[in-house]
């Protein structure tokens, strides 16, 4: 929501006041949020060849796994997202976060392939709405003219999520296994 300060003697036309320090940190909140988004799908790649043999799947059955995470993400942008416009907007984003948990918290043990594409269905219809939540956060936030750098900002963390993921998860999954991937991932998610 934009403040619009006015003063005795206004002759009509309104300033909008610069976004406050509160705003640019929810900013940087949100980056972190799509950072996070980003990096959770990059343990599934990094760590192919260790699912492969611990699960022992083909390179076919791989590949309906690596898929599943977009079956229902189009399906959970939608109506997610006119779910939470019901509720907080933040609030929502809290909620998107648990269920982010919820669905990675049985890869950070020994599981099976199904749960392990039913977790993969489940993660990606609860990311659907992520990007535009995010950017009817800022949009609730920033004057017209500011809304572009801070949603920029945002999608921003797009990238950097894989490319900070992809060094740290790579030496988690050689060094531990890719449990270990899933548990560092959600260490992220749950303490930043």
């Amino acid at each position: 929501m934009v403040t619009i300060e006015t003063s005795p003697g206004d002759t009509g036309q309104r300033r909008p006041r610069p976004a406050s320090r509160r705003a640019w940190g929810i900013v940087v909140l949100l980056f972190l949020f799509f950072t996070l988004n980003f990096a959770d799908k990059a343990a599934i790649g990094l760590a192919s060849h260790q699912i492969r043999d611990n699960l022992g799947i083909t390179a076919g059955q791989y590949g309906l796994l690596s898929s599943a995470f977009f079956w229902l993400f189009a399906v959970g942008a939608v109506t997610l997202t006119a779910v939470l416009r019901k509720i907080s907007y933040t609030w929502g984003a809290g909620l998107l976060m648990v269920t982010w948990i919820v669905s990675m918290l049985p890869l950070t043990v020994q599981t099976s392939f199904g749960v392990l594409l039913a977790c993969r269905i489940a993660l990606g219809f609860f990311e659907g709405p992520t990007h535009a939540l995010c950017q009817s956060i800022v949009a609730d936030r920033f004057a017209p003219d500011k809304r572009a750098t801070a949603g920029a900002l945002v999608n921003a963390g797009s990238s950097v999520g894989p490319l900070v993921a992809a060094p740290v998860l790579t030496w988690v999954i050689l060094t531990w296994s890719w449990h270990a991937a899933f548990a560092v991932s959600l260490r992220w998610v749950c303490c930043g």
